[in-house]
Protein backbone atom coordinates (compact mmCIF):
# COMPACT_ATOMS: atom_id res chain seq x y z
CA UNK A 1 0.00 0.00 0.00
CA UNK A 2 1.72 3.14 -1.27
CA UNK A 3 -0.08 5.48 1.13
CA UNK A 4 1.00 3.47 4.19
CA UNK A 5 4.53 3.14 2.82
CA UNK A 6 4.78 6.90 2.23
CA UNK A 7 3.58 7.62 5.76
CA UNK A 8 6.16 5.21 7.14
CA UNK A 9 8.93 6.93 5.16
CA UNK A 10 7.73 10.23 6.68
CA UNK A 11 7.70 8.81 10.23
CA UNK A 12 11.17 7.28 9.84
CA UNK A 13 12.66 10.40 8.22
CA UNK A 14 11.31 12.60 11.03
CA UNK A 15 12.79 10.29 13.68
CA UNK A 16 16.10 10.24 11.80
CA UNK A 17 16.24 14.04 11.96
CA UNK A 18 16.73 13.71 15.73
CA UNK A 19 18.43 10.37 16.28
CA UNK A 20 20.10 9.30 13.00
CA UNK A 21 20.63 12.46 10.90
CA UNK A 22 22.90 10.65 8.43
CA UNK A 23 19.90 8.48 7.42
CA UNK A 24 17.41 11.33 7.00
CA UNK A 25 17.97 12.00 3.29
CA UNK A 26 17.77 8.30 2.43
CA UNK A 27 14.21 7.95 3.73
CA UNK A 28 13.09 11.48 2.80
CA UNK A 29 14.16 10.95 -0.80
CA UNK A 30 12.46 7.54 -0.93
CA UNK A 31 9.31 9.23 0.33
CA UNK A 32 9.70 12.05 -2.18
CA UNK A 33 9.98 9.58 -5.06
CA UNK A 34 6.92 7.68 -3.88
CA UNK A 35 4.88 10.87 -3.35
CA UNK A 36 5.83 11.97 -6.89
CA UNK A 37 4.69 8.62 -8.30
CA UNK A 38 1.41 8.88 -6.36
CA UNK A 39 0.83 12.53 -7.26
CA UNK A 40 0.42 13.20 -3.52
CA UNK A 41 0.85 16.97 -3.18
CA UNK A 42 0.85 17.10 0.63
CA UNK A 43 3.47 14.35 0.70
CA UNK A 44 5.68 16.27 -1.73
CA UNK A 45 5.50 19.32 0.52
CA UNK A 46 6.16 17.33 3.69
CA UNK A 47 9.22 15.51 2.34
CA UNK A 48 10.69 18.74 0.94
CA UNK A 49 10.15 20.27 4.37
CA UNK A 50 11.94 17.36 6.08
CA UNK A 51 14.89 17.73 3.68
CA UNK A 52 14.92 21.45 4.49
CA UNK A 53 15.05 20.64 8.22
CA UNK A 54 17.94 18.25 7.61
CA UNK A 55 20.01 20.93 5.85
CA UNK A 56 19.03 23.53 8.44
CA UNK A 57 20.27 21.25 11.24
CA UNK A 58 23.55 20.76 9.37
CA UNK A 59 23.99 24.51 8.95
CA UNK A 60 23.63 24.32 5.16
CA UNK A 61 21.25 27.26 5.19
CA UNK A 62 21.00 28.00 1.44
CA UNK A 63 19.93 24.41 0.74
CA UNK A 64 17.52 24.55 3.67
CA UNK A 65 15.76 27.62 2.28
CA UNK A 66 15.66 26.08 -1.22
CA UNK A 67 13.76 22.98 -0.01
CA UNK A 68 11.59 24.95 2.41
CA UNK A 69 10.55 27.27 -0.41
CA UNK A 70 9.65 24.27 -2.58
CA UNK A 71 7.48 22.92 0.23
CA UNK A 72 5.88 26.32 0.84
CA UNK A 73 4.94 26.81 -2.82
CA UNK A 74 3.22 23.40 -2.89
CA UNK A 75 1.38 24.22 0.35
CA UNK A 76 0.16 27.59 -0.95
CA UNK A 77 -0.89 26.16 -4.31
CA UNK A 78 -2.99 23.48 -2.60
CA UNK A 79 -4.28 25.64 0.27
CA UNK A 80 -2.49 23.59 2.96
CA UNK A 81 -2.58 26.55 5.33
CA UNK A 82 -1.15 25.07 8.53
CA UNK A 83 1.64 23.30 6.64
CA UNK A 84 2.43 26.59 4.90
CA UNK A 85 2.59 28.37 8.27
CA UNK A 86 4.87 25.67 9.71
CA UNK A 87 7.22 25.95 6.73
CA UNK A 88 7.27 29.76 6.95
CA UNK A 89 8.22 29.35 10.59
CA UNK A 90 11.07 27.02 9.61
CA UNK A 91 12.31 29.53 7.02
CA UNK A 92 12.26 32.17 9.74
CA UNK A 93 14.49 29.98 11.92
CA UNK A 94 17.04 29.75 9.09
CA UNK A 95 17.14 33.55 8.74
CA UNK A 96 17.41 33.84 12.52
CA UNK A 97 20.44 31.53 12.47
CA UNK A 98 21.95 33.84 9.84
CA UNK A 99 21.28 36.80 12.19
CA UNK A 100 19.02 38.29 9.50
CA UNK A 101 16.43 39.33 12.06
CA UNK A 102 14.36 41.48 9.71
CA UNK A 103 13.67 38.57 7.34
CA UNK A 104 13.23 36.18 10.26
CA UNK A 105 10.55 38.24 11.98
CA UNK A 106 8.78 38.79 8.63
CA UNK A 107 8.49 35.03 8.14
CA UNK A 108 7.50 34.40 11.76
CA UNK A 109 4.81 37.09 11.53
CA UNK A 110 3.42 35.68 8.26
CA UNK A 111 3.25 32.24 9.88
CA UNK A 112 1.63 33.70 13.00
CA UNK A 113 -1.17 35.34 10.98
CA UNK A 114 -2.06 32.01 9.36
CA UNK A 115 -1.89 30.11 12.67
CA UNK A 116 -4.14 32.67 14.37
CA UNK A 117 -6.64 32.65 11.48
CA UNK A 118 -6.78 28.85 11.70
CA UNK A 119 -7.16 29.08 15.50
CA UNK A 120 -4.28 26.67 16.04
CA UNK A 121 -2.98 27.38 19.55
CA UNK A 122 0.09 25.17 19.28
CA UNK A 123 1.45 26.73 16.09
CA UNK A 124 0.51 30.22 17.29
CA UNK A 125 2.54 29.57 20.42
CA UNK A 126 5.54 28.32 18.44
CA UNK A 127 5.49 31.39 16.18
CA UNK A 128 5.25 33.70 19.19
CA UNK A 129 8.06 31.80 20.90
CA UNK A 130 10.32 32.44 17.92
CA UNK A 131 9.35 36.10 17.73
CA UNK A 132 10.18 36.35 21.44
CA UNK A 133 13.60 34.86 20.72
CA UNK A 134 14.25 37.65 18.19
CA UNK A 135 13.40 40.28 20.81
CA UNK A 136 15.71 38.47 23.25
CA UNK A 137 18.61 38.57 20.80
CA UNK A 138 17.94 42.26 20.20
CA UNK A 139 17.93 42.98 23.93
CA UNK A 140 14.23 43.96 24.20
CA UNK A 141 13.69 41.93 27.36
CA UNK A 142 10.39 43.49 28.43
CA UNK A 143 8.71 42.68 25.12
CA UNK A 144 10.27 39.24 25.15
CA UNK A 145 8.77 38.36 28.54
CA UNK A 146 5.35 39.68 27.46
CA UNK A 147 5.40 37.35 24.47
CA UNK A 148 6.54 34.33 26.50
CA UNK A 149 3.66 34.92 28.93
CA UNK A 150 1.29 34.83 25.94
CA UNK A 151 2.93 31.55 24.90
CA UNK A 152 2.19 30.10 28.35
CA UNK A 153 -1.50 31.01 27.99
CA UNK A 154 -1.70 29.43 24.53
CA UNK A 155 -0.10 26.17 25.64
CA UNK A 156 -2.35 26.12 28.71
CA UNK A 157 -5.41 26.25 26.46
CA UNK A 158 -4.27 22.96 24.89
CA UNK A 159 -3.20 21.57 28.28
CA UNK A 160 0.33 21.28 26.87
CA UNK A 161 2.25 21.40 30.14
CA UNK A 162 5.59 20.66 28.46
CA UNK A 163 5.00 23.70 26.25
CA UNK A 164 4.23 25.78 29.34
CA UNK A 165 7.44 24.54 30.98
CA UNK A 166 9.49 25.38 27.88
CA UNK A 167 8.13 28.92 28.07
CA UNK A 168 9.13 29.02 31.76
CA UNK A 169 12.66 28.10 30.67
CA UNK A 170 12.60 30.87 28.06
CA UNK A 171 11.50 33.43 30.66
CA UNK A 172 14.22 32.16 32.99
CA UNK A 173 16.81 32.57 30.25
CA UNK A 174 15.59 36.13 29.64
CA UNK A 175 15.95 37.04 33.33
CA UNK A 176 19.40 35.44 33.28
CA UNK A 177 20.37 37.80 30.45
CA UNK A 178 19.03 40.66 32.59
CA UNK A 179 21.26 39.46 35.49
CA UNK A 180 18.15 38.92 37.65
CA UNK A 181 19.32 35.64 39.17
CA UNK A 182 16.44 35.30 41.63
CA UNK A 183 13.71 35.41 38.97
CA UNK A 184 15.77 33.28 36.60
CA UNK A 185 16.12 30.54 39.23
CA UNK A 186 12.42 30.82 40.09
CA UNK A 187 11.35 30.08 36.50
CA UNK A 188 14.01 27.42 35.96
CA UNK A 189 12.69 25.64 39.06
CA UNK A 190 9.12 25.82 37.73
CA UNK A 191 10.25 24.34 34.41
CA UNK A 192 12.33 21.59 36.04
CA UNK A 193 9.40 20.47 38.23
CA UNK A 194 7.19 20.03 35.15
CA UNK A 195 9.83 18.21 33.09
CA UNK A 196 10.45 15.82 35.99
CA UNK A 197 6.72 15.13 36.22
CA UNK A 198 6.36 14.49 32.49
CA UNK A 199 9.70 12.64 32.28
CA UNK A 200 10.80 14.90 29.43
CA UNK A 201 14.47 14.15 30.00
CA UNK A 202 15.90 16.10 27.07
CA UNK A 203 14.17 19.33 28.14
CA UNK A 204 15.01 18.55 31.77
CA UNK A 205 18.70 18.21 30.90
CA UNK A 206 18.56 21.47 28.93
CA UNK A 207 16.91 23.32 31.83
CA UNK A 208 19.51 21.97 34.29
CA UNK A 209 22.32 23.00 31.94
CA UNK A 210 20.95 26.52 31.51
CA UNK A 211 20.28 26.87 35.23
CA UNK A 212 23.84 25.77 36.05
CA UNK A 213 25.21 28.91 34.40
CA UNK A 214 23.67 30.92 37.25
CA UNK A 215 25.70 29.09 39.91
CA UNK A 216 28.79 30.84 41.24
CA UNK A 217 30.23 27.53 42.45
Amino acid sequence: NDTIKARMYKAIAEKCLISFPQQTLLYANKGLQLATKMGWAKGLAVFNDIIGQHYSNKGNLDSAIYFYEKAYQIDIKNDFKLNAASTLNNIGVVYQNQADYEKAITKFTEALKIAEAEKNNSLTAICNQNIGQIYLEQGNYKKCIEIYNDVIKLHALDENIDGVASAYSSIAGTYAQMKDTAKANYYFDKAIKVFKKTENFLELATAYTDASSLEKD
